[in-house]
């Protein structure tokens, strides 16, 4: 039944944005997939917007969509915010692209290690852990994502060569990288004395807002310590879910280096890693008259001081402050929550579990990732067909079972008919511009989505 309802609409969208897709078929010209990257292609084309303002967008149709994609979280302060625009006009005004050090520079990062020295401050901190403890091996995790070229899909670390299949054991992926089941690496887990570092998302973002648990995430930092590793968070998402970050704010542990990115550069790009003093003063540079210190190291990025990314930056910690941060995670809980308290009623999930749950817990469900084929079955089966996961301000709608992409797919162009904007996979990012009348709309579209397919849908658990 849910396959047969796709085309329907599909056919709706098509008419509905026929400039879209006149802008798309002309795109494909120039652009694999008409697209910069991946993630913004839809089926059947994606919609081509010319406008934002706040919480809003425009598309070349002319239709007006409430965001709540927020741009993958990196958009968290919508698409007009007077501060920024008015920080980035003003060094627009004095120049950019100086080849040089900038008066932004210091100041930005300044308000950066203010903001997250509690927490210690994507391959940048690789390298340099090789080089820093003189080991070979970083331990992953499945469904991990940290850049285009650094995710690791379960079906990938499943099929890797190496490693044993007990479904907790650990996989070698490629060259110097190990991956292990996520949330499921057992107090026996065999560590190697290779071992560099480990990389782990607090929450894993592309992997379905998939919150680690305070257990797993202190195992992490035990293992770390008693094995002279580097603990590495990539907060690239998770920085905005506490004052500090995730790590921090949920764990209650440090590690040793932390990533950024998204929403800290203010909307321009940004990327950044920090962590312990003895760690990062291996980028001080030598003099020229003295010989090189050994393991003393360099990085480059003609992009790294840009002066747009330099003043956004520095103008958002200032808007997004700690109070700020409380205030938007609970509006994420009251959309996840009642998304939640629509899926216990229709019974798509089990009654006694929409009290909520503990960190990693999508409100009583933990998922468990497992290498073993067998085993990965039985665990998809005890999934609802239909649930919400994520954390704070970060969530994400989600579809288990074999048809699973499909009702994602009927879940998001249902959303676009509301004129509703969030990923095609679900994943949704709010930015200080939604309000408490945006969430409980959402949620009364999610409503009459269920409306028109909870008997498809339905499942207990």
């Amino acid at each position: 039944m849910s396959r047969a309802m796709l085309p329907a609409s599909y056919t709706r969208y098509k008419i509905r944005n026929p400039k879209s897709y006149a802008a798309h078929q002309e795109a494909i010209k120039h652009l694999p997939g008409g697209n910069t990257r991946s993630s913004i292609f839809s089926t059947p084309f994606p919609l081509t917007f010319t406008s934002g303002h706040k919480a809003t967008l425009t598309s070349l149709d002319g239709d007006t969509y409430t965001d709540f994609l927020g741009e993958y979280s990196a958009g968290l302060f919508g698409h007009s915010n007077e501060r920024i625009s008015n920080a980035v006009s003003a060094a627009m005004a004095g120049g950019w692209n100086f080849g040089g050090i900038s008066v932004h520079e210091s100041a930005f990062a300044e308000r950066v290690c203010d903001r997250f020295k509690e927490a210690g401050m994507e391959m940048d901190g690789n390298d340099e852990t090789r080089k820093t403890i003189t080991k070979s091996k970083i331990l992953v995790f499945s469904n991990a994502y940290h850049g285009a070229t650094l995710t690791f899909p379960i079906t990938l670390v499943a099929d890797a060569d190496g490693g044993d299949d007990d479904g907790g054991g650990s996989k070698v992926v490629s060259g110097g990288t190990a991956s292990a089941a996520a949330t499921n690496l057992p107090h026996d887990f065999v560590i190697a004395p290779s071992l560099a570092a480990i990389l782990f998302e607090p929450m894993q973002g592309a992997g379905g807002c998939r919150t680690a648990t305070k257990e797993f995430a202190r195992f992490l930092r035990q293992v770390a310590d008693e094995h002279s590793a580097l603990l590495i968070a990539d907060e690239v998402m998770t920085s905005r879910l506490a004052p500090a970050g995730l790590c921090v704010g949920l764990f209650g542990i440090t590690p040793d280096i932390m990533t950024l990115g998204k929403w800290v550069g203010g909307g321009m790009s940004f990327g950044a890693f920090g962590g312990r003093r003895e760690i990062m003063e291996l980028y001080l540079p030598a003099d020229p008259g003295e010989r090189k210190g050994k393991g003393r190291l360099s990085h480059a990025g003609t992009f790294n001081n840009n002066i747009l990314t330099m003043v956004a930056g520095f103008e958002a910690l200032g808007i997004y402050t700690k109070e700020r941060v409380g205030v938007l995670n609970r509006l994420g809980d009251r959309l996840r929550k009642g998304i939640w308290t629509l899926l216990a009623d229709r019974r798509i999930i089990s009654k006694h579990l929409s009290q909520g749950g503990e960190a990693g817990e999508a409100y009583g469900i933990v998922e468990v990732d497992t290498f073993d084929r067998e085993r990965q079955g039985k665990e998809a089966k005890a999934l609802p067909r239909m649930f919400v996961s994520g954390h704070g301000s970060l969530i994400n709608v989600r579809f288990t079972g074999f048809e699973a992409k499909v009702w994602q797919a009927l879940f998001y162009h249902h959303m676009l008919d509301e004129h509703i904007y969030l990923a095609m996979r679900g994943y949704m990012a709010l930015t200080i511009e939604t309000t408490e009348d945006d969430v409980d709309r959402l949620i009364r579209c999610v409503e009459g989505f269920l409306d028109r397919t909870t008997q498809d849908c339905e499942t207990e658990i």
